[in-house]
C-alpha cells in the first residue's frame, strides 16, 4: 500500500501532466510549452486523476501526525476540487 506522500506526489505528477498552466505557474518545469485542454474531456480526466488518487487515499493508513494531517487536508482539497467539477 502507497504512503500518504508518495500518492500525493503521484496526484501532482499525474495533475500537470493534464495541467501544464499549473505546472507552469507551480515552478514544474517541463510544461511550459504546452497549454491545458479545457474541453469537457480535459476536465473529465482531470476529475478522474482526483478521484483515482481519493480512492488510494481512502486506503492509505498515516505512519504519523504529519501523514495524518497530510491526508486530511488532501481529502478535504480535492474532495471540494470534484465538487465543484460535478
Amino acid at each position: 500500500m502507497a504512503s500518504v506522500h508518495a500518492i500525493s506526489d503521484r496526484y501532482v505528477a499525474d495533475y500537470v501532466a493534464l495541467d501544464p498552466i499549473t505546472a507552469t505557474f507551480q515552478g514544474i518545469a517541463g510544461y511550459d510549452d504546452v497549454l491545458t485542454d479545457f474541453s469537457p474531456d480535459g476536465h473529465a480526466a482531470r476529475a478522474e486523476v482526483g478521484r483515482t488518487a481519493l480512492r488510494e487515499m481512502a486506503g492509505a493508513e498515516p505512519g504519523d501526525e504529519a501523514e495524518r494531517i497530510a491526508k486530511a487536508v488532501f481529502c478535504e482539497r480535492i474532495g471540494l476540487d470534484l465538487e465543484m467539477h460535478d
